[in-house]
């Protein structure tokens, strides 16, 4: 899979992609935003574990974004089952020197397209902390309506936080 539009593209992730990937990842402005699954310190062994793990995936689900050929953050999908089996939860994040400059919108948009096509969905889903509003900003400039607030939905560093939620579904789209 290779998806682009302009200068970003979303790609499976190469080995050669590793030291910019520690780079960037390594930031605690960009994991303070993002799951445990994210780990702060980033170190090379992350990197490494992480690379092969998507590349070792059967069915994969997440990937690099680039900018220009260079790595900017990743995206990815993971696909609920049982009485949500048709959504998927987005997630994504970009290196800081990247916020701000239209790619993560550009990625969203490509990624959740393509994600429709290629997966039985009707709906995405995606939350972020109430405070990130440059992820907020992202998601509805992709075209995601803003569903509401959950109240201390997220716990990070011990502490709750609000999430506000946002989806978009397969007919607003295709």
């Amino acid at each position: 899979m290779k998806l682009t539009n302009g200068t970003v593209t979303i790609r499976p992730y190469e080995e050669t992609d590793l030291d910019q990937l520690v780079t960037i990842a390594n930031n605690p402005e960009v994991s303070r935003w993002l799951s445990y699954v994210f780990p702060s310190p980033y170190t090379r062994e992350c990197g490494e574990s992480w690379i092969k793990k998507c590349q070792d995936d059967l069915t994969p689900k997440a990937f690099a974004i680039t900018d220009n050929g260079v790595l900017v953050g990743g995206i990815g999908i993971e696909i609920f089952d049982d009485v949500v089996e048709r959504t998927g939860e987005l997630g994504y994040w970009l290196g800081e020197p990247f916020w701000r400059k239209g790619i993560g919108s550009t990625a969203v948009e490509l990624f959740v397209k393509w994600c429709f096509e290629t997966f039985d969905l009707e709906r995405i889903e995606a939350a972020c902390f109430e405070q990130n509003i440059g992820s907020a900003k992202v998601m509805e400039k992709a075209g995601f309506t803003f569903e509401g607030v959950l109240r201390n939905r997220i716990f990070k560093f011990g502490k709750p936080a609000n999430a506000k939620m946002y989806s978009i579904l397969k007919h607003e789209i295709l």
